[in-house]
C-alpha cells in the first residue's frame, strides 16, 4: 500500500509544478482580455438626459451649492433671539452674575462684563430679583436692567 501512496503523492505533486510553470510563464498573449462594454461620455450624458436626469460638471455643481447656501443664509433670520431670566440673591457678587449671563450665552467673556460693570460703578447698584435679559443687549443695556428697581 505504501508504493502506490508514494506514486500518487509524486503525480499530485508533478501535475501541481506542471500547472504552476505553465501559469506563471504562459504566454502574455494568450491571455484572455476582458472586454469593456463601457459607454462613451457623451452616450452616458444623453442616456441621462433621456432619462431626465440633470447632468451638471463639478464647476457648475459647486456653483449651484454656493448659490443655494447665499440664498438660504438670506432667507432665514440671522439667528434666533435668546432670553434668559437671571436670578439675582443678596450677596452675588458682579462676577458670579457675569459667569452667570456668560453660561446662558448672553455675554461672550464674563471677565470683560465684569470689568465693565465695576468700571462704570454699575458692580455697586445692582439689584435683587429676577431679570429677563437676551442676546441682542449691549453690556450698557444689561447693566442698566441689572441695576433698575
Amino acid at each position: 500500500m505504501r508504493p502506490v501512496l508514494q506514486a500518487f503523492a509524486s503525480g499530485l505533486l508533478a501535475a501541481t509544478l506542471l500547472l504552476g510553470v505553465v501559469y506563471y510563464t504562459g504566454n502574455a498573449d494568450a491571455k484572455v482580455e476582458k472586454e469593456t462594454n463601457e459607454p462613451a461620455t457623451e452616450e452616458m450624458i444623453a442616456k441621462l438626459k433621456d432619462d431626465d436626469y440633470v447632468i451638471h460638471t463639478e464647476k457648475e455643481w459647486k456653483q449651484l451649492q454656493t448659490q443655494e447656501e447665499k440664498e438660504q443664509s438670506n432667507s432665514t433670520p440671522d439667528s434666533y433671539i435668546r432670553t434668559y431670566e437671571i436670578t439675582v440673591s443678596q450677596g452675588m457678587s458682579s462676577r458670579d452674575i457675569s459667569k452667570k449671563l456668560e453660561k446662558a450665552s448672553i455675554i461672550e467673556d464674563a471677565l470683560t462684563f465684569n470689568d465693565y460693570l465695576i468700571e462704570n460703578g454699575f458692580s455697586k447698584k445692582i439689584q435683587t430679583g429676577n431679570f429677563l435679559v437676551d442676546d441682542r443687549m449691549d453690556r450698557s443695556e444689561l447693566a442698566e436692567t441689572l441695576t433698575s428697581e
